[in-house]
């Protein structure tokens, strides 16, 4: 071990895992993720915690495996797995090996000198055609944000963190309930219970408005789901974000359309280029606040699921050709 990953103020997530970098005995590289069973024995319900977490390390590790038997390009890869015992406590210590990145696109946007528009839109296209490549296996990542987005030198990204994914027709133990990832960037719907019972709609639909969350976020440094409860009034929030909102999730949704139109049109604004209208366009196909409304409509018409990120990919990848041409023009003038 090489040691244990910093973290910094803003990092989320892992409450009961350590990371840590590491090296083979040949000097490679790799990111270590171990179970921390002793923050977990520490819990009032411990026995429940750790059997949830052992059943979760099983699920991503099968999961992470079956992404890398299908070569799935934009998710990061599992080098190994297994488990060791802690001479500390003499209980079993669980682990996956991936490979090293270099960071989270949150961190490489704080190390930017100037903002590169090619770059981000980059590392949009790869998030999607992460997502695309989980969503053609059937499986939906419900946990998409910054720091699960990792990069790779300056032209690659890809998704990490599968910890929280779905998988249609394999139960997950995470599966009950209802926000599954972080409720910070969580779909709307979700935070106020809505969970639709066909599970493209309330899976797929979640990682399409994630998706749309991180466009926002890396363009503007704020998020989605903030920017549109901060619009409400807190009888119509729901009571994890200090909200007195009771009702069903239709009797909200109007204002949340009003606010999420407010969030788009300030978006569009903030965008420079010939290209903003269009970008602010997909963010609105993707974080629509209601989830049948996500996606493309004309595959909806036709019966079809409409929660495909083909024509989304394409589009990004001409977006980001047009911006590193024009910078390159600019450089070589």
């Amino acid at each position: 071990m090489l040691g244990q990953v910093p973290r910094r103020p803003t990092d989320t997530g892992g409450m009961f895992s350590v990371s840590y970098y590491s090296e083979n005995s040949d000097g490679r590289a790799a990111f270590v993720k171990a179970l921390d069973y002793s923050a977990a024995m520490r819990h009032p319900n411990s026995a429940r915690l750790l059997q949830a977490m052992t059943e979760s390390y099983n699920f991503e590790r099968d999961l992470l495996d079956s992404c890398q038997r299908q070569r799935m390009s934009r998710i990061v890869r599992l080098l190994d797995s297994g488990s060791i015992t802690d001479p500390q406590f003499g209980h079993t210590v669980d682990y996956l090996v991936f490979e090293p990145a270099d960071g989270d696109v949150r961190r490489a946007l704080d190390d930017m000198d100037a903002f590169d528009t090619g770059w981000a839109l980059r590392a949009c296209h790869h998030a999607a055609v992460g997502l695309q490549q989980l969503h053609s296996a059937l499986v939906a990542h419900q946990d998409v944000k910054p720091s699960n987005l990792l990069v790779f030198g300056e032209f690659m990204a890809k998704l990490g963190d599968l910890g929280r994914s779905s998988r249609q027709g394999t139960a997950a133990p995470h599966d009950p309930a209802a926000v599954r990832g972080d409720p910070a960037y969580a779909p709307p719907e979700l935070l106020y219970g809505h969970v639709d019972p066909d599970w493209q709609v309330r899976c797929q639909a979640c990682d399409l408005y994630l998706l749309g969350s991180l466009i926002l976020f890396i363009f503007t440094r704020t998020q989605t789901t903030a920017e549109l409860l901060r619009r409400l009034p807190t009888v119509l929030k729901p009571a994890q974000f200090g909200g007195t909102f009771g009702g069903p999730y239709p009797t909200v949704l109007p204002y949340l359309i009003n606010a999420f139109d407010e969030v788009t049109e300030g978006f569009e604004k903030q965008l420079a280029g010939k290209r903003a209208g269009e970008l602010a366009t997909h963010f609105r196909l993707l974080c629509h606040p209601d989830p049948t409304q996500r996606g493309d409509e004309k595959r909806r018409q036709r019966g079809q699921n409409p929660y495909t990120l083909e024509r989304l990919i394409s589009r990004l990848d001409v977006l980001r050709r047009d911006a590193e041409v024009g910078f390159l023009r600019k450089s070589t003038s």
